[in-house]
């Protein structure tokens, strides 16, 4: 028989316990696993059951699946070592062009296969890393929240179009669990990597500037040095390094075409196209003025991050997170609809931190309400209440469920510093 540390034997009834226990846990454990398994194949079901609306994603551009792959990646991957120049199409740093070598060796069709493959392998990490390891889901809600993620239109849209969005969304949310986990060296690295493959995962070098924590900050800029400039400058050489950002990053700034693609739901190219619906024509200083409050609503969240930091409201990096990346639509100016594939994280974690309102007893319903509504928009079932997933797109639906979320993240974030502060009035 077993002793504590005392030297006394325990009982039996502490060892019957601590059994049941562990069997109840696995039960659990395996319940979800079944569940979750049952929510991937009603999924597909219900994907297969309803092609015909559902394959708009796939036969917009009239190419099949894939069609950023095929088209931008595939063909870059083929030429980067030969011509070392950015194919059309091409809008992203030269570390990714490297990364896509190895695809562009391989026949067309295996590089698709294998591409898909890594999509499959990232919607999962992703999953896993954001209900597991950061947001901490409970076992019996991990079905929901991976039915919340498969039924996500970014998700559909970046897998349709086999979209590099999702991996630097899992670089993101693998930066913040390992800074959580205090291994800042590694974070730092991670966020610089997703920088070097797509630009805009630095908006969240924002958090820790105003965290002033400058280990991260020089492991970054350190990394950040090593893996977007020295890297591929050995291969391209300076002028090459130059030349190369000026046609793929640079373009994309000088591209007019942009304002009036119908699926950007950048806040600007949304009221332009909602305006035109109204007949109602946006002049350039109209425009140029919502870009304007675009950038004064990012201001506003990053001061929202500094009120999140000093009150030190429970769940701050994950706020604080949450505010970074509902700001993106804000300021991306092209903001395509895969871009929003943090809407599952977000929308779970800000019902997290409405459940801890309710322990709390501060309950307030439009919170809940505006999550509710943001979950609706963003989801594939209301796809049926449009003509088509253009339609969807072109009304800025995605940018309305962003818009709903962030307006629910400051009314928690005012709910929290209430009870905060009521806390501290109670302890003094």
């Amino acid at each position: 028989m077993k002793s504590n540390k005392y030297g006394q034997e325990r009982p039996s009834y502490f060892r019957s316990s601590l059994s049941l226990y562990t069997e109840w846990a696995s039960r659990h454990r395996a319940v979800s696993v079944i569940a979750c398994i049952l929510v991937v194949f009603l999924i597909l079901l219900y994907y297969w059951l309803r092609f015909k609306a559902i394959s708009e994603f796939i036969t917009v551009a009239d190419d099949g699946i894939f069609t950023d792959f095929t088209n931008h990646y595939y063909p870059m991957g083929r030429e980067f070592l030969s011509s070392r120049f950015p194919v059309f199409g091409y809008y992203y740093p030269a570390l990714f062009a490297l990364f896509l070598v190895p695809f562009g060796v391989l026949p067309k069709m295996t590089a698709v296969l294998c591409w898909g493959l890594f999509q499959i392998v990232f919607i999962f990490l992703y999953w896993y890393l954001s209900s597991l390891k950061l947001l901490k889901v409970t076992i019996h809600k991990m079905a929901l929240y991976l039915l919340l993620l498969l039924t996500s239109i970014p998700l559909l849209d970046n897998f349709s179009w086999g979209q590099v969005n999702i991996l630097s969304c899992l670089l993101i949310l693998l930066t913040l669990y390992l800074y959580r986990e205090n291994r800042r060296v590694c974070a730092g690295i991670v966020l610089a990597l997703a920088t070097s493959i797509n630009c805009y995962p630095a908006l969240f070098l924002v958090y820790f500037l105003l965290k002033r924590d400058y280990k991260f900050i020089i492991t970054y800029a350190a990394a950040i040095l090593g893996l977007f400039c020295i890297l591929p400058t050995v291969i391209l050489g300076p002028e090459g390094w130059i030349r190369f950002h000026r046609s793929s990053i640079g373009a994309m700034f000088y591209a007019p075409w942009v304002k009036h693609e119908i699926s950007s739901q950048y806040i600007s190219n949304v009221l332009f196209r909602l305006f035109s619906m109204l007949d109602i024509h946006m002049s350039n200083l109209p425009y140029l003025l919502t870009r304007v409050i675009g950038l004064l609503v990012l201001l506003l969240n990053i001061r929202l991050i500094r009120v999140i930091q000093r009150a030190r409201i429970p769940g701050e990096m994950l706020l604080s997170a949450i505010t970074l990346f509902l700001s993106i639509p804000f300021i991306l100016f092209t903001s395509w609809p895969h871009y929003f594939v943090f809407l599952p994280f977000c929308q779970a974690g800000l019902y997290i931190q409405i459940r801890s309102l309710h322990r709390n007893r501060q309950h307030n319903p439009i919170p809940a309400l505006l999550i509710s509504l943001s979950v609706i928009f963003s989801s594939v079932f209301i796809l049926d209440l449009f003509s088509g997933i253009l339609v969807y797109y072109e009304m800025g639906m995605l940018f309305v469920s962003n818009l709903l979320l962030l307006s629910a993240l400051y009314l928690i974030v005012d709910r929290q510093r209430v009870i905060l502060s009521k806390d501290l009035q109670q302890s003094n």
